[in-house]
């Protein structure tokens, strides 16, 4: 017999209720550090600095806390795009994370450069642990920093990118037995199927053909003869 995701209630009065319980939560955030919060929020530079350096004295607060949403400071200042808190949070070396993804997906163009210069330090400062899951990252895990960039097809960030020396993947055939493409469609065919999706969505990229082709229209109809190929074998 199969078995319900949820538990089912036998006491009459309830039978037909799913009960609730709250299985998965943020921490409690202390009074400091939701000033803290508050502060990133509302672009209060000299608090931000007060807090931080504080918190290196005093251990107080955590800078790494999240609020409500899930954010941290650092996303928080990205989302505001406040370049100079973003400055000064990575001065303190916050927890870095997925920022360059939602600086990408944002488009703040002087979150990129910041993010893309700083150098992650050896020891990471205390992190939530929800932040270390990658089950409640926002992004998959075939979602790298040029494939969003190309998604969004900002020249700009591209650039800066493919000047970092990036790459993309190149998509395997669609009946491809390789040991990578076997145990990917194994575990989640649908995930693997649309990592490719992805991969195509991004090498169709006016931005990155400009920039990465040396000649942009005979690459823009290579792909188009590809893609049509393609579809007449994957559904997708």
């Amino acid at each position: 017999m199969a078995q319900f995701y949820y538990k089912r209630n036998v006491n009459a009065p309830y039978r037909d209720r799913i009960p609730l319980r709250i299985v998965r939560a943020e921490s409690e955030l202390s009074p400091s550090e939701k000033a803290y919060l508050n502060a990133v929020e509302k672009g209060d530079y000299a608090s931000v600095k007060k807090s931080l350096e504080e918190a290196e004295i005093y251990f107080k607060i955590n800078i790494n806390c999240i609020d409500p949403l899930g954010r941290t400071a650092l996303l928080i200042a990205i989302e505001n795009e406040n370049l100079e808190l973003i400055e000064l949070l990575l001065s303190f070396n916050v927890y870095v994370g997925d920022a360059l993804l939602h600086a990408i997906r944002k488009e703040v163009v002087g979150a990129v450069e910041l993010l893309l210069n700083h150098k992650k330090p050896s020891g990471e400062k205390q992190v939530p642990p929800i932040l270390l899951d990658k089950q409640f990252s926002e992004f998959t895990p075939d979602i790298t920093p040029i494939i969003l960039a190309a998604h969004t097809n900002n020249y700009e960030i591209i650039k800066l990118l493919v000047q970092k020396g990036v790459s993309v993947p190149r998509p395997h055939e669609v009946r491809c037995n390789c040991v990578e493409c076997v145990s990917s469609s194994d575990v989640d065919s649908l995930r693997h199927s649309r990592s490719r999706l992805n991969i195509y969505k991004a090498l169709a990229s006016p931005s990155l053909i400009a920039l990465s082709s040396e000649d942009p229209f005979l690459t823009a109809f290579q792909l188009s003869w590809e893609l049509q190929e393609l579809s007449k074998v994957e559904n997708e």
